[in-house]
């Protein structure tokens, strides 16, 4: 026994099927024209629903631009001003902004001091929550509750600086942000930071 098969060709809006033999393309009646609107769009729409085909690739390119667009950054990897905000926000203490530790240094050199948790005020009465910055060099955190001295190695900001220019000699020192009150009493090693840089 022997079977035969013949593909036809589904009729969309008009279009006949017929065999796919060479030289005899499908017939395709175009739709009447009786001037409505909405005869055209159903010929267009059944056209599109019979055409799975055509429908499953623009489902599949929509999926793709989809994921494409949530996985893409929208700051091109950048770190944003909220994000490094809250960033701060987690570590409380004092912070060199712009330098590293082991970092190589040519004198003089800028230092940018930040806090977290605290807010920057000139010296003064002491109040809860403020206070300035100190530059330890070569010595490390002063203990909460205790006085900061004044002089060559320990550098007071009591006018709330939060940056300036350190000139020092050639060598490895140990820098240590020191956070205290306004009357320079030390708020403590967790108000503290130190790190090791080299001066050429």
């Amino acid at each position: 026994m022997v079977v035969v098969a013949q593909l036809v060709r589904a009729s969309v809006c008009g279009t006949e099927g017929r065999r796919f033999e060479p030289g005899l393309p499908p017939k395709k009646k175009v739709c009447q024209s009786t001037g409505l609107f909405l005869y055209a769009l159903k010929c267009n729409l059944i056209g599109l629903f019979v055409n799975f085909g055509l429908m499953k690739k623009i489902i599949v390119l929509f999926a793709a631009f989809t994921l494409f667009a949530c996985s893409t950054p929208r700051n091109n990897g950048e770190t944003t001003d909220e994000e490094i905000a809250d960033g701060m926000e987690q570590d409380e203490g004092v912070i060199f902004a712009n330098i590293t530790d082991g970092a190589t240094l040519s004198s003089p050199f800028a230092l940018d001091m930040g806090v977290n948790g605290m807010q920057v005020e000139p010296k003064g009465t002491p109040r809860a929550g403020f206070g300035h910055h100190h530059l330890l060099i070569n010595d490390v955190f002063t203990p909460a509750g205790t006085v900061i001295v004044a002089d060559d190695t320990h550098i007071h900001y009591g006018g709330g600086q939060t940056s300036d220019s350190i000139s020092l000699e050639p060598g490895v020192y140990q820098l240590t942000l020191q956070f205290a009150d306004g009357m320079h009493v030390s708020y403590g090693q967790d108000w503290s930071s130190s790190i090791s840089v080299t001066v050429e």
